[in-house]
């Protein structure tokens, strides 16, 4: 078989959703780019144009996790006026396990622990959840999303600030203060493993003048959840 006549062997091969995943990764994540991904991205206008693209390669009701993947993380990349739909298909893909055979899966040593990609990963799903809730005024949707994160990856100290954060949105300082102070007897906290010491003082200082100031929030245009 000549060159050419395995490119286009190759071509052929590409699924729709293969080409949606290419398409997802060349917003930001990087990766190998073929040659028919390469055609809708010279034809598309914005980095939007790309990521609605991709999703709609995924067909109109995706139920495979690599679709649901790329379909759930495109709503995310696209922003607030998509985050109903970010939460729609990010709940489907976390039913679906949060991962696809593209999710790494090593154990990487990190010097008296080691973190578990799989797992990793998985807690970034959640973390985008939690964001979509809390976007959407839904705190306590968001906080117990938040919490599944840091239960995949409690070494990670932006989920136990998100957790707290939550408490913030719903002025319950006092509790987001005491939570944060529950995580300085973490092994994580006492070793400030990837700085986890430093983010955690930091959102307790933040915390803390919060108080002092007598801070109330104040949801915009929306009932709280």
């Amino acid at each position: 078989m000549g060159i050419f006549s395995k490119l286009v062997s190759k071509v052929k091969s590409e699924s729709n959703v293969d080409i949606a995943l290419q398409l997802f990764e060349s917003q930001g994540i990087g990766g190998t780019i073929g040659t028919r991904a390469k055609a809708i991205i010279s034809d598309c206008q914005s980095r939007q144009d790309v990521l609605l693209r991709a999703i709609e390669l995924c067909g109109p009701n995706p139920i495979d996790a690599k679709s649901l993947y790329v379909v759930s993380h495109c709503y995310v990349w696209l922003g607030a006026k998509y985050r109903p739909q970010a939460i729609e298909y990010l709940e489907k893909y976390i039913a679906a396990g949060a991962s696809w055979s593209g999710t790494p899966r090593d154990f990487i040593d990190m010097g008296g622990y080691s973190v578990d990609q799989l797992s990793s990963n998985r807690a970034s799903v959640y973390h985008y959840l939690g964001k979509a809730y809390e976007g959407e005024y839904m705190f306590e949707k968001a906080e117990n999303a938040y919490r599944e994160a840091e239960s995949l990856c409690p070494d990670f100290a932006t989920y136990s600030v998100c957790v707290a954060n939550t408490f913030v949105k719903r002025n319950d300082l006092e509790r987001a203060k005491a939570y944060l102070n529950s995580k300085k007897q973490t092994i994580y906290y006492k070793n400030n493993v990837d700085d986890y010491k430093t983010l955690l003082n930091a959102a307790l200082n933040d915390i803390n003048s919060k108080i002092e100031k007598g801070y109330v929030y104040k949801p915009r245009g929306k009932s709280r959840k």
